[in-house]
């Protein structure tokens, strides 16, 4: 995966050749035995090729990092060691927060922002709001679903940032 991306180190491939390469690391993930090698070696190359279409611009976070999410969530849940994944369920989580910080959001603005939403509807938001809005909150209903692995600090924050954003 490193090898194919250095060939287009000095180039910006378009948004297809992005969309291509992560369907095809995100088939041989979903494909390999469960806890492999396998599992792994292409969930470490999924991850670095969201990463990268993110960073370089070929996709936007909101189409990348709820997979990154979901990507370690499924290698630990099957127990697959990874240096993407030093410290677990928890150390996902924060760097799921980092990155949406680096990216500009913050918990304290989401709050009213969804406030509005539910009670004046969509209408008044951009498409591309509301789906990077819907990732937040998808990402958050992961996390929810695998709170048993998170420490009770972690915990915590995910509850508040839950109840902040109206997730169930």
């Amino acid at each position: 995966m490193a090898e194919i991306l250095s060939i287009v180190e000095s180039s910006t491939p378009p948004f297809s050749w992005w969309t291509a390469l992560i369907a095809s690391c995100s088939t041989r993930f979903a494909a390999a035995d469960p806890g492999s090698q396998e599992m792994g070696r292409w969930g470490e190359s999924l991850l670095l090729a969201l990463r990268s279409a993110r960073r370089r611009g070929g996709l936007p976070w909101e189409e990348t990092l709820h997979r990154e999410v979901i990507a370690k969530l499924a290698m630990t849940s099957e127990r697959v060691e990874s240096p993407e994944i030093p410290d677990g369920a928890n150390g996902i989580w924060r760097e799921f927060v980092r990155d949406l910080i680096d990216e500009g959001e913050n918990l304290e603005d989401l709050q009213p922002e969804i406030a509005s939403i539910r009670s004046m509807g969509t209408e008044s938001i951009s498409p591309v709001r509301i789906q990077q809005l819907m990732r937040i909150r998808f990402v958050l209903r992961e996390f929810l679903r695998n709170r048993e692995r998170l420490t009770s600090d972690v915990e915590e924050e995910l509850n508040r940032w839950s109840v902040y954003l109206a997730v169930e």
